[in-house]
């Protein structure tokens, strides 16, 4: 029998933003490292191989009733609907990746089940216009832009510590942090200035990215043109967080305090709208290049 591992993982980590890790001694597949749609089991619970997986409400009795020979109920998680699929005995492998998409579903935010959807639909992305390379490039924007999301949720905490009273000095020294220690100050340039840092690319011009995305197609320039009004607008918004932190730090009012909460709210709302906009509609030119454009003689 050839090991449905291998056949497995590609259908897992091929999904937006999925890892795997190894959970309760069995391989197991996330979204974004945090919520489990799909584990393993090997000779787990009984002497067969199979997936636990996560499933749309009343698939699991539909499917049992269907092929019992194929499909079970696992234990401890079939109580939550979650469905077994044995995968020992010539499983339908198509079958099967769409009950993983399925899985996926049920726990990825929207964002990333729209993503999955552009993913299958793109109609002008064949699969050799895919390259391995640009599936990575599309990671990798991803995870700038997740570790932008994460100095974000400190803004969102920041943003409850100064409504209860944080005091004027320590709100100064969290904001100072972020700006020194964070990508998300960077975004005074735009989105990807901080891969100048995160992969070493040398002789990096922050005004790249952009032209390169006119250059490959021109029906990305009304796109190009929203980026780059969105950086403006964030360049805008961390000059009046930075204004609004100093005014406080030099006196404490309920004046002041509420515009610093207002400045980091917009900046909130409005960079993770910009985020989604660039990786929803920047994905499938990245998918056919090979390289960054500003690589050392890289183009798209």
């Amino acid at each position: 029998m050839d090991d449905p591992l291998k056949r497995l993982r590609p259908l897992c980590l091929g999904l937006p933003e999925t890892t795997e890790r190894i959970s309760h001694g069995e391989p197991a597949w996330f979204v974004r490292d945090t919520k489990l749609f799909v584990t393993y089991a090997n000779h787990h619970h009984d002497d067969r191989v199979s997936i636990w997986c996560a499933a749309p409400e009343g698939a699991q009795e539909e499917l049992l009733a269907a092929d019992p020979e194929q499909f079970f109920r696992p234990p401890y998680v079939g109580g939550r609907g979650w469905l077994g699929v044995y995968l020992d005995r010539g499983p339908h492998w198509d079958e099967v990746a769409e009950i993983i998409a399925d899985a996926y579903r049920e726990v990825a935010p929207k964002r990333l089940i729209a993503e999955l959807d552009r993913q299958r639909e793109e109609p002008g992305m064949s699969d050799s216009a895919r390259t391995s390379r640009g599936e990575a490039l599309v990671r990798e924007l991803r995870w700038v832009h997740d570790l932008i999301r994460r100095d974000l949720t400190t803004v969102r905490r920041m943003v409850q510590q100064i409504s209860a009273g944080l005091p004027a000095p320590e709100i100064k020294t969290g904001i100072e942090s972020l700006a020194a220690n964070g990508p998300l100050w960077q975004l005074r340039v735009n989105c990807l200035h901080y891969c100048r840092f995160v992969h070493s690319h040398h002789s990096l011009e922050s005004h790249a990215w952009f032209p390169a995305l006119r250059a490959a197609d021109p029906a990305m320039n009304p796109v190009v043109d929203k980026l780059e009004t969105d950086h403006e607008n964030v360049a805008g918004l961390l000059d009046e967080v930075d204004a609004a932190a100093a005014q406080l730090a030099d006196a404490d009012s309920s004046e002041h305090r509420d515009r610093l909460v207002g400045a980091l709210e917009q900046l909130e709302g409005d960079l993770l709208a910009h985020l989604d906009y660039e990786e929803e509609h920047t994905a499938a030119i990245l998918r056919t290049w090979s390289q960054w454009p500003f690589m050392e003689g890289a183009g798209p």
